[in-house]
């Protein structure tokens, strides 16, 4: 059995701003979108970056802020409203559209604090990440094991060391109330002495008072599952105050057996808390859950999967007779569905630290759309510059260079007639091929190749990069789009155009190497 833990940074965006502006520390902060439509002139992280008359879309909103009804995708006048002290942040703009360089550099930070001691770390996003804490969990456990065997002071220092400090007065309250025996009760684990911010999905009392008593249950309640789960809590703990302490960011967690679990566990309870799942709670947290609210189950295809079969519910989903999964997803994604349903995911937590692929992409609303292989060759012009220049930051960080361009092209659906973007009839199609995708496809939060976006197909093309520099790129990506756009014909609008560079490979070294060629590129340009 594995101990997994997902970790969410709570309001990440508001943190990274609070953090370079500390005069709005314990004050109400939104993050805004830029304006598409206005002045696109370069915003700088370092330029004054208040604009308290913007009227953007929020996109990030300290815990200060959500106590007045603010909430993402308001207009930030409207939420001014609700609370006129609102700091109004702008996230900076360059190269024609946001630039999150600072929000990315603060979250790998993180990840370089989290995966410090053991854990196998897996970055999801810019703000959060999955960990297995399980080696860290069970080296715990043998420490307390060795304790209790009569190890000496050294095995006893070297397990408080771990926890903090055991035998904590909320463990010996609970056991008080209980009226038990100290000798028959709780874990061979003692409870951490500090366990602020703690919560046990399935308890009976929310927070520290509800982890003691579950803590404090006699030792004959407890599996090795269980224990397991409880040192991988401490571990994560652990951590998580390692974040703060380094850095100063505070982030929350969910700790349980699976990633699922572990997802919906840090969700529970914010900011800078830490949730366990064990097994008991599995059916009452999952059963009321609405189906969408399971990250591959979102989208189209939970749509369909909820037409298709009359349910609204992860506990409905968990009801349905097998056969008629079967009948309608086939053998494999029926039974796959099943076990979701029941919170049981075997999808491990994959060791990665960095980006498998860094992108760079650009909406365009409305009129905005792109209509001409002028205005598109514009923008890729654009997009492969600032693609360049992270490439050349990750190279200077990693050592490491792409191999891969890739350009994906997001269509009016009407517009885009094709192979690559017709449209699926029928719901009963789109479970078909949503099925046919498999759980990693679903899991990715796309059920078929398509881009299920009302209205929306999308398109990708790759070749091979032959120098990640911004002219080269640019000419490469025009290239593919040209041949999109002649298999496409007249009347195509592209409304979201996306540049990214994957397959990385060991960069070579010596005076041969690309930096050269990158740094003689961007001082001519």
């Amino acid at each position: 059995m594995r101990v997994l833990a997902h970790v969410d940074l709570d309001a990440f965006y508001t943190q990274v701003e609070v953090q370079r502006n500390p005069s709005l520390k314990g004050t109400p902060v939104v993050v805004v979108q830029y304006n598409p439509y206005g002045d696109l002139r370069t915003v700088k992280p370092s330029d004054n970056r208040l604009f308290p008359d913007s009227n953007g879309s929020i996109i990030a909103v300290s815990y200060e802020a959500r106590k007045h009804g603010v909430k993402r995708n308001m207009m930030a006048q409207a939420a001014k409203k609700l609370c006129p002290e609102l700091s109004i942040v702008q996230v900076p703009v360059a190269h024609g559209k946001a630039d999150i360089q600072i929000y990315r550099d603060a979250g790998a930070a993180v990840i370089s604090v989290l995966s410090s001691d053991g854990a196998i770390c897996e970055r999801a996003s810019v703000d959060e990440a999955y960990l297995d804490v399980t080696a860290g969990a069970q080296q715990l456990l043998a420490a307390a094991a060795a304790a209790a065997a009569g190890g000496g002071d050294a095995a006893g220092d070297a397990l408080q060391a771990q926890l903090g400090a055991g035998g904590s007065q909320q463990q010996q309250q609970a056991v008080d109330d209980a009226g038990a025996q100290p000798a028959a009760v709780g874990p061979l684990l003692p409870l951490p002495e500090s366990i602020e911010g703690w919560h046990v999905a399935d308890a009976a009392e929310p927070g520290a008072a509800g982890v003691a008593a579950w803590w404090a249950r006699p030792a004959a309640c407890w599996n090795n599952d269980e224990l397991l789960l409880a040192a991988g809590a401490v571990v994560v703990a652990r951590l998580r105050a390692s974040v703060a302490q380094q850095l100063g960011y505070s982030c929350s967690a969910g700790i349980a057996h699976s990633k699922i679990l572990a997802k919906l566990g840090s969700g529970l309870n914010k900011p800078a808390q830490q949730t366990l799942v064990p097994a008991a709670a599995v059916p009452g947290l999952l059963g009321p859950l609405p189906l969408p609210k399971l990250r591959q189950l979102g989208g189209k295809f939970g749509e369909e999967l909820m037409t298709g079969l009359g349910v609204s519910t992860v506990g409905e989903l968990a009801a349905v007779p097998l056969p008629r999964l079967e009948a309608l997803v086939g053998l494999e994604n029926a039974a796959w569905l099943q076990r979701l349903a029941q919170g049981k995911d075997d999808e491990e937590v994959k060791p990665r630290t960095l980006p498998k692929s860094i992108s760079c992409g650009k909406t365009f609303r409305g009129a905005s759309a792109l209509t001409g292989l002028t205005a598109v060759h514009g923008w890729l012009s654009q997009l492969a510059t600032e693609l360049q220049e992270r490439l050349d930051n990750d190279r200077r960080q990693h050592q490491r260079t792409p191999s891969q361009l890739t350009v994906s092209i997001d269509t009016l659906a009407a517009a885009a007639a094709g192979p690559d973007s017709a449209a699926v009839p029928g719901a009963s199609a789109a479970i078909v091929q949503a099925a046919a995708a498999g759980p990693a496809a679903a899991a990715a939060g796309r059920a078929t190749p398509q881009n299920w976006r009302a209205g929306v197909a999308a398109v990708s093309r790759s070749t091979p990069l032959r120098r990640p520099v911004a002219e080269v790129m640019a000419a490469d990506a025009l290239k593919l789009v040209k041949k999109w756009a002649r298999d496409r014909g007249q009347g195509w609008k592209i409304i979201g155009i996306f540049i990214s560079a994957s397959n990385f490979v060991a960069a070579p070294t010596g005076a041969s190497t690309l930096d050269s060629d990158s740094c003689s590129t961007a001082s001519s340009s």
